[in-house]
């Protein structure tokens, strides 16, 4: 409730400032935020998948969980809009940096959700010690997946839609990191930001419930 919350927040302020200067430059973060509920919608189903069972079969889990991948780093890929943010008339700098934070912020907390919901599955099959190392490997995936985004500017669903030039562009960085080194640089950076600021959520919700037990 408190990431719907937010969302609405989010789209009004998107709203009002379509209202106030009659121009639509910041509609399209709606659509972005949209696009990062899906990978939490995939991570609350696949916790229902699993919670079936055996019965449910490993096929479906395998399923929802690449399509959970393949979509992930919509969420976190918001905080890249804010290269955006420049003056715009006659809108004031600062309701902008506000209302691009805020789009920013919260699909960076719908990714942190969504991932955790994962790593709790990954725990409970494989133990603590791999649902970090499914984090870790998560985070540089975003990375990579972001920097495909927002510079080679291909979307998740290209992977169906057909794959071949989207999966030939990440070979190529792959096979040759030397020549891509913006490659490179984002995906190492934009893991290691997602990835440490995922831990201190964890740590930040550890803390919490620390200080609930000492209450106890």
């Amino acid at each position: 409730m408190a990431l719907v919350l937010a969302s609405l927040l989010c789209c009004a302020m998107a709203a009002a400032r379509v209202l106030y200067s009659g121009r639509l430059t910041f509609v399209f973060f709606c659509w972005n935020l949209l696009l990062a509920w899906v990978p939490l919608g995939l991570s609350l189903a696949l916790a229902r998948w699993h919670a079936a069972g055996p019965k449910a079969g490993r096929l479906g889990t395998w399923a929802l969980g690449t399509l959970w991948l393949a979509f992930f780093p919509n969420a976190p890929y918001i905080v890249t809009d804010l290269i955006h943010l420049r003056a715009r008339t006659p809108v004031p700098l600062w309701f902008d940096a506000l209302l691009v934070f805020a789009f920013a912020l919260t699909g960076l907390c719908i990714a942190f959700v969504s991932l955790r919901v994962i790593q709790g599955l990954v725990e409970r099959s494989r133990g603590t010690r791999t649902g970090w190392l499914f984090v870790v490997a998560v985070a540089g995936l975003t990375g990579f997946g972001v920097y495909l985004g927002r510079f080679q500017r291909w979307n998740s669903w290209d992977l169906v839609t057909p794959p071949a030039a989207l999966l030939a562009d990440a070979v190529k960085c792959v096979v040759d990191p030397a020549s891509n080194f913006r490659a490179v640089g984002m995906t190492i950076a934009f893991g290691a930001f997602f990835g440490v600021s995922y831990v201190m959520l964890f740590a930040l919700t550890r803390l919490r419930e620390n200080a609930l037990r000492g209450r106890q």
